[in-house]
């Protein structure tokens, strides 16, 4: 599927905080944008057109602009907070979560903290060793479910219409 786990948990969680994000805001020319937010839309889409508005003749635009782009940073720090804490005990969910950040939420400083802080990480051997055996597992994990169980009796052993019994 196009959309893994990570991303499907991400839009969840904007759809949940998203309301609370931008709802005290009192926003006059943004409101599509906050209905996105609020939607799941991808964060990146939106902090792209924000972007844009920041460069904006009119004021009012870009200070609405400025002011959801600030709220947006400010969740997407909160994110960063949640993978550090993450990263003793998980550090597989830790990278997973700093490399949506550094994705979902391109286009605000929260994502080149991102991944300011999982370069950190990953120069940890500790840490480094630790996502390696995670995903290795996965990886086990998921060719473990591929596997069929032998069927019992004399046809498993037919080999070229010759069988072998006992």
């Amino acid at each position: 599927s196009s959309i893994t786990e990570a991303e499907q948990e991400l839009r969840k969680a904007m759809r949940m905080v998203s309301r609370p994000l931008v709802q005290d805001l009192q926003l006059r020319k943004l409101q599509k944008a906050a209905r996105e937010l609020a939607s799941g839309t991808a964060p990146h889409v939106v902090i792209s057109r924000l972007n844009r508005y920041l460069k904006s003749n009119n004021k009012e635009l870009a200070s609405e602009a400025r002011l959801v782009l600030d709220r947006i940073n400010e969740f997407a720090g909160q994110l960063i907070e949640e993978a550090r804490s993450l990263a003793e005990e998980d550090a597989y969910e830790c990278s997973r979560l700093l490399k949506r950040v550094q994705v979902d939420f391109k286009g605000v400083p929260a994502a080149g903290e991102a991944r300011k802080v999982l370069n950190e990480y990953m120069a940890q051997p500790e840490f480094k060793y630790e996502l390696q055996a995670t995903a290795l597992y996965y990886q086990m994990r998921d060719l473990e479910s591929t596997l069929r169980p032998v069927t019992s009796g004399p046809d498993r052993f037919n080999v070229h219409s010759q069988s072998f019994k006992e």
